[in-house]
C-alpha cells in the first residue's frame, strides 16, 4: 500500500496531473496484476462477464469479504470504485472490438 501512495504522490509532484483538452495524465490500472489473493479472482470474474451487471455484494461474496471491506481493499488495489472500474473495463473492451 505504501509504494502506491508514494507512485501517486510522485505523480503529482513530478507532472502535472492534467494535460490540454482534459486528458488524465495518469490512468489507474484496470485489472490487478497480482494472482492467488481473494481479489485475484474478483476482478477474473468481473472482466469474463462485463456483459453483465457486476453486483458489489454479489462481488464481495465472491471475495469473502464484507461490503465495505471489499469496496475498500478494491479501491487500494486499482485507485477506483467499482462502479469506475468496471465501466473503464468495458470502455477498454469496447476498444477492441472490430
Amino acid at each position: 500500500m505504501a509504494r502506491r501512495s508514494s507512485t501517486r504522490v510522485a505523480q503529482r509532484l513530478v507532472v502535472p496531473p492534467h494535460r490540454e483538452g482534459g486528458q488524465t495524465q495518469y490512468i489507474p490500472q484496470p485489472v490487478r496484476k497480482a494472482e492467488g489473493d481473494a481479489m485475484a479472482s474478483v476482478f477474473a470474474c468481473a472482466q469474463h462477464h462485463l456483459d453483465q451487471d457486476q453486483v458489489i455484494d454479489r462481488l464481495a461474496s465472491r471475495a469473502r469479504m464484507s461490503r465495505r471491506t471489499f469496496i475498500r481493499r478494491f479501491e487500494e488495489a486499482t485507485g477506483m470504485s467499482p462502479g469506475d472500474w468496471v465501466m473503464q473495463a468495458r470502455v477498454s473492451r469496447a476498444r477492441e472490438l472490430p
